[in-house]
């Protein structure tokens, strides 16, 4: 079974990836329509920020959780929420996106004007990776909350102040029975106690000889004389 650390590390560097490839559309698409143009697109300004925001602080916070003990943003609650707040701007930035420019035919555009047929296709990778980045965080998310909400069940009222690599996952719930064999203790009270004694000796057997038959054991033998 995949360990909760490997999922969170793989969805942080994924993320991060499409964060930083965001970053790069969203800063050619700025820079192309503030030359050519004269402003901006806000989807872009809004890419650009959250792509930042995701680059600086999700190795930052896989950094801490694994080098540092006790900082605040290893803890359950801190990563949880911030979590949440970064694929609702994802997903905001693909949706802004896919608002303004859903509609648009790259291919016919390039066919009046070969800048601007570029520039729809880096429209088009930057809403792409959005939805991609938004997904990625959005199951993490899903997974996350799933974890924590079974540890809440079993009793575990401290989920959300402990920090997030020294969650026991697959800890037992409180009160259920351990599958673990228990070892039994051989206690003895005395109560079952049976003395033991020494073991008798048996009597030898009288051996089968013809000279004996008569003979009385234990009595005295007494001699008869004639008289004259």
């Amino acid at each position: 079974m995949i360990s909760f650390s490997l999922i969170r590390a793989a969805a942080f560097a994924t993320a991060t990836l499409f964060a930083l490839i965001e970053l790069a559309l969203g800063a050619a698409i700025t820079n192309f329509t503030t030359t050519n143009i004269g402003g901006y697109f806000s989807f872009a300004a809004l890419g650009i920020a959250t792509a930042i925001l995701t680059f600086c602080t999700l190795p930052l916070m896989l950094f801490l959780s694994r080098m540092r003990s006790g900082a605040i943003p290893s803890m359950v609650a801190s990563e949880f929420g911030w979590v949440w707040v970064l694929w609702i701007l994802w997903l905001a930035v693909g949706g802004s996106t896919a608002n303004d420019f859903g509609n648009t035919n790259c291919g016919l555009v390039s066919r009046f004007d070969a800048p601007l047929a570029s520039l729809c296709r880096e429209v088009q990778a930057f809403e792409a990776f959005g939805f991609l980045t938004w997904i990625v965080l959005f199951i993490y998310s899903l997974i996350l909350t799933y974890i924590v909400a079974t540890q809440a069940a079993r009793g575990n009222s401290n989920i959300w102040t402990i920090y997030i690599m020294q969650v026991e996952f697959d800890a037992a719930a409180q009160g259920e029975p351990q599958t673990s064999t228990p070892v039994v203790e051989n206690k003895t009270d005395g109560s079952n106690f049976a003395p033991q004694y020494p073991p008798t000796q048996t009597a030898s057997p009288v051996p089968s000889n013809p000279n004996y038959a008569n003979v009385n054991v234990g009595q005295p033998q007494m001699s008869m004389h004639a008289q004259v």
